[in-house]
């Protein structure tokens, strides 16, 4: 385990426990600021507003049959369209990035772009206005955490490899793949390697249009409007994702959140159904379940744009604590105990001094 991911997986010591409200206001105060051309470049992801791929890339996308089985997954089994064990995936905040060898060294520009939630201490409340500034999205899969990139050439038509997938934290090449989502895109989604699925966390452009600027509560809401847009998916195979986007709460509201965390509790898994097309079948068109390994939920501010790097304007729950981790202070199990200490203050009292109005 590396230094970071060490540290990342300790509890929050007394003094971060204090200021991590305070931090996060000053976050939020720093990321308003940068909205500006001047500091934009700060962030890390502005070159991303402007990213298409070249021709050299587009060239490895026409090549892309002369990849390796391994990175391709040819050899792989559809455990989608036949049963398998449950997947062994890593969580989605520490993703096995070593074991996906680098393939081109073009890629690097793209490595640690995703943003990455800091683990949500819980041991004093929940966070400041809660059920007014913050959003849910969960149950969120365990998987590989990566950035797919998806080609603007026309030449690239349905079944077609269009989308490249990348790993976070290095820009390892994961594989080229068919999807459905239009060119000039760029998704920070999970992967899940024996199931042949995308899940679609967040979207930083969309058509070419960048959306990296805007605030939280739009983007996953420009995220859905546009999935249901899209054409019907094939079946997935080991070059045809399935792309599912991660469902999400509007707000975090009392109800929202107990009804989340005590149906994660108590299923332990994250599931979507889609509508998928099969030619030969009979209906061509088939509604299908979905079914991961659920690994937590990830609570983001309403009012912050996305962000490369960990950052405390979005919060991770885990499912299940580490061992380094004690677990009254974080994870699902402690936010929905939290709905009921600290949801006494919400819609009647407002100043009870647990939850600061």
């Amino acid at each position: 385990m590396s230094a970071r991911q060490a540290s990342y997986k300790q509890p929050a010591s007394l003094d971060q426990r204090a200021s991590q409200e305070q931090r996060r206001q000053h976050a939020l105060q720093d990321q308003r600021a940068r909205r500006s051309d001047t500091f934009d470049r700060i962030r890390g992801i502005e070159d991303l507003e402007h990213w298409t791929l070249s021709d050299s890339d587009d060239e490895r996308f026409a090549d892309a049959d002369e990849l390796t089985d391994h990175v391709r997954g040819q050899s792989r089994p559809n455990s989608l369209q036949q049963a398998s064990a449950p997947t062994s995936s890593s969580s989605q905040t520490d993703t096995h990035d070593d074991d996906v060898k680098p393939h081109i060294k073009r890629y690097k520009r793209f490595a640690n772009r995703c943003m990455r939630a800091e683990l949500l201490d819980l041991s004093r409340s929940l966070p400041d206005r809660y059920d007014e500034h913050w959003m849910m999205v969960g149950p969120v899969p365990k998987g590989k955490r990566c950035i797919a990139l998806v080609s603007h050439s026309k030449a690239y038509g349905p079944g077609r490899l269009n989308t490249l997938v990348l790993s976070r934290s290095k820009a390892c090449l994961i594989g080229h793949f068919s999807t459905v989502v239009p060119g000039g895109s760029v998704l920070d989604c999970i992967y899940n390697e024996q199931k042949n699925v995308l899940w679609v966390l967040d979207v930083l452009k969309w058509k070419e249009q960048s959306l990296i600027d805007c605030e939280s509560d739009f983007r996953f809401y420009w995220r859905d409007i546009k999935f249901q847009e899209l054409p019907l998916q094939s079946l997935p195979s080991p070059s045809q994702l399935v792309i599912v986007p991660v469902p999400y709460f509007a707000t975090c509201s009392k109800a929202n959140t107990y009804s989340l965390t005590s149906s994660l509790i108590a299923s332990r898994t994250a599931s979507a159904t889609v509508t998928l097309w099969s030619p030969s079948a009979q209906p061509a068109c088939q509604s299908l379940e979905i079914c991961d390994e659920a690994d937590g939920i990830l609570l983001y501010l309403k009012s912050a744009t996305y962000e490369s790097g960990e950052t405390v304007l979005a919060g991770w729950v885990p499912l299940l604590p580490s061992e380094s981790e004690q677990a009254g202070e974080v994870g699902v199990l402690r936010l929905n105990t939290s709905v009921d200490l600290f949801g006494i203050c919400w819609g009647s009292i407002k100043n009870c001094g647990i939850i600061k109005r």
